[in-house]
């Protein structure tokens, strides 16, 4: 079932994603301190708890226990993950399909897992970048072409 997000949730939310980064990210930045220290379920929680976009533009997908989420925005995936242990079950697919609204989104370049994924499930790369800020790191556009 997807449904939006509330407060309790915010737990398993930051897990998922914590470990996700972890997993995705710190091959490509290789910041330890960060990583492993600085970005933990707390500050995650307490950042997402903060945030007034994230509280009404978030809906997870819940069978038994959270295994995903996702965070659209004015037509823009902030943010998806699903929980590894709960990959290759198209619960991302499906939470995508539940928003066709949901029509761009910026990746980083060398997350290829991502970008992947997001081309099978009907996004192109319109050829835009940016820089992910305070890296060297690109980011490209992707936009919804079905």
């Amino acid at each position: 079932m997807i449904r939006p997000v509330r407060k309790e949730d915010l737990v398993r939310l930051a897990e998922i994603t914590v470990f996700n980064n972890r997993k995705n990210y710190y091959p490509i930045f290789q910041d330890i301190v960060y990583s492993f220290k600085e970005y933990n379920v707390v500050s995650v929680m307490n950042m997402f708890e903060n945030d007034p976009v994230f509280m009404i533009s978030t809906y997870v997908f819940e069978d038994e226990v959270i295994k995903g989420f996702i965070t659209v925005y004015e037509g823009e995936i902030l943010k998806l993950y699903v929980d590894s242990f709960f990959q290759n079950q198209k619960i991302g697919q499906k939470l995508i399909d539940a928003f066709p609204d949901a029509i761009h989104l910026w990746a980083l370049q060398k997350n290829t897992g991502a970008i992947a994924f997001y081309r099978r499930n009907g996004f192109t790369w319109d050829k835009t970048t940016k820089k992910e800020e305070g890296t060297d790191e690109n980011l490209i556009h992707l936009i919804r072409i079905d």
